[in-house]
């Protein structure tokens, strides 16, 4: 048995699980109403972020990662780096 790599990928990027990372970054209530969108949309969350207003897409493509997210470490520092450029923290 071998992974589609191509369809892995897909499939993590397009998961509304990916609205963990906005509740992270802006709150609980906004993860929600990102994750409300995408599914009223179609639309994943970097595209519904960026559609909202809510990031760039420059900050959607650092932010909404799914390998970032596989690695609290990592993905501490890059929260805490929005968040201060944001004046959220």
């Amino acid at each position: 048995m071998t992974a589609n790599k191509e369809r892995c990928a897909q499939e993590a990027n397009s998961s509304i699980a990916l609205s963990t990372v906005v509740a992270t970054a802006l709150g609980y209530p906004m993860g929600v109403k990102v994750a409300h969108y995408c599914e009223k949309t179609g639309k994943n969350v970097r595209e519904a972020v960026v559609e909202m207003g809510l990031m760039t897409a420059e900050e959607a493509h650092k932010l909404v990662d799914p390998m970032l997210m596989t690695n609290p470490h990592a993905a501490g520092p890059v929260v805490d780096a929005f968040k201060k450029e944001k004046k959220l923290i």
